[in-house]
């Protein structure tokens, strides 16, 4: 994996090394990885209709947790009823955050 790579090469620099700089901007260019720290799905009823609905918000983004929250609905006709309500909480994983 990339951030791997990149933990690996910055173990090898330290802060008196003319190259650590680049090491470290090339670290802080990489993407960062999104962790799952929580993921919970509530079944609320039986999956019924002509078609469903994903209706998802962020409900807290912080600096290093995200939560967030999703309602399944199913359309049938002129009813729409729920069918889940899912929460999750996530994390970023930087290249230089990895161990």
């Amino acid at each position: 994996m990339i951030w791997q790579d990149c933990a690996k090469t910055m173990n090898r620099f330290r802060p008196g090394d003319p190259e650590f700089e680049s090491r470290v901007r090339q670290g802080f260019d990489a993407p960062a990885v999104m962790q799952t720290i929580q993921f919970k799905i509530n079944l609320l009823a039986a999956a019924g209709g002509d078609l469903f609905r994903a209706i998802g918000q962020a409900r807290k983004s912080g600096e290093s947790v995200f939560v967030s929250e999703a309602d399944l609905l199913a359309l049938s006709d002129d009813d729409q009823k729920p069918v889940a309500a899912m929460t999750a909480a996530l994390t970023s994983v930087y290249p230089w955050q990895a161990v």
